[in-house]
């Protein structure tokens, strides 16, 4: 069906790497970022004042009374005597990539310069909101870098799930083959390397979001078919593939994926893409309904359950092991004027009636009636 056809291919995004000070980020700039990639950031370009400029500005008229009354201006109210009134505006590249979360790095000898000045400040908090505003520019960063590295995964995964890859292959993260914890690994690489609001800009530019956008929702419609594959090859070889009860649970991270999309995207989305994702939601609907019979039929080889349902892949999603409420919770979440498009009402009035009928009782049906009523009014 249309939802299954195939993207364009794409080519990587370039990568942009600028260096920093150890107070150029401010977390206004940050707010102000053009996430969508339409234009520019200016702020990243204005110069920063330093508390060594501030503090002989505060002076200023310290040593002008001092003169007045002719004496001379102590250290202390003459401040530094530097012969530049500003920070360097960059780093080694060694030194930035020891560079830490909190935006400090280790102390080169201007740094060193510098930390003696700031011994002086009177612990107005500035440490605390370059801080701040490096963690922030950090959790930004990861933001987009997934939105940009999920959209060449082997598995087709959302941003969401690309995060949650766990790099040492510890079962508390998201299940991955090697070639997506690699570029799970390329992409946290590659997050150390944004420590300006430009370098933020200029990743955003590369891969605007609605690039990315559209290239999920192209994507996530081939994920039905490669889970059916699956299954179809362990019904040749059951040491092989995925089961009935594993492949519903595949359908439903593929529903609780499009769910996050929509909860955190769908204010950016165009039509086109919300209305991809939701045919994604209706066909697996129509193909669980669909497919209510022994899936292992005629097959000399049969797995062992004890549970005749687990066959049975419309039966296995009813059942509670499959939390088939968390299918309704994603579909009653769903933009309804794309749930009532007339290309979907036929999938859904069929899926609906039919568990209606055959699933009388449930909690989670009483929502399933209510997104049936919000459809068909």
């Amino acid at each position: 069906m249309a939802c299954l056809s195939k993207p364009a291919s794409t080519a990587s995004p370039d990568t942009v790497v600028q260096q920093m000070s150890r107070h150029g980020t401010p977390t206004s700039a940050i707010g102000r970022l053009d996430l969508d990639g339409s234009s520019s950031s200016s702020t990243a370009s204005m110069p920063a004042q330093t508390r060594a400029m501030k503090k002989r500005d505060q002076g200023h008229g310290t040593r002008q009374a001092a003169s007045s009354g002719g004496g001379r201006d102590s250290p202390a109210a003459a401040g530094p005597s530097r012969t530049s009134g500003t920070r360097r505006t960059g780093q080694s590249a060694g030194t930035q990539g020891q560079q830490t979360r909190g935006g400090r790095a280790p102390a080169t000898q201007a740094d060193d310069d510098d930390d003696e000045d700031d011994s002086d400040d009177d612990g107005n908090g500035d440490d605390s909101d370059d801080g701040d505003a490096n963690e922030n520019l950090q959790r930004q960063a990861a933001i987009i870098v997934s939105e940009i590295f999920s959209v060449y995964t082997h598995g087709l995964l959302t941003p969401a799930e690309f995060r949650g890859i766990a790099i040492n292959g510890d079962a508390a993260g998201t299940a991955a083959n090697e070639a997506d914890r690699s570029l799970r690994q390329v992409a946290r690489l590659a997050v150390t390397t944004i420590t300006t609001v430009a370098t933020l800009q200029a990743y955003r530019n590369a891969a605007p979001r609605q690039f990315c956008l559209t290239q999920l929702a192209d994507r996530l419609s081939r994920r039905p078919s490669l889970i059916v594959s699956r299954l179809e090859e362990n019904r040749r070889d059951l040491s092989t593939g995925r089961d009935v009860p594993s492949t519903i649970s595949d359908f439903r991270d593929l529903f609780v994926a499009i769910g996050g999309l929509f909860q955190t995207y769908r204010q950016v989305m165009t039509a086109a893409q919300q209305q991809r994702l939701v045919q994604i939601l209706m066909y697996v609907l129509n193909w669980i309904g669909r497919n209510d019979n022994d899936w292992y039929a005629n097959v000399a080889a049969r797995p062992s359950y004890a549970s005749q349902a687990s066959f049975n892949p419309y039966r296995c999603f009813l059942s509670a092991q499959a939390q088939p409420g968390r299918f309704v919770d994603v579909l009653a979440g769903a933009p309804i004027e794309y749930v009532q498009d007339e290309s979907n009402r036929g999938p859904l009035h069929a899926f609906c009636t039919q568990v209606i009928r055959d699933a009388q009782g449930q909690a989670w049906v009483r929502q399933l009636r209510q997104v049936y009523a919000d459809a068909f009014g």
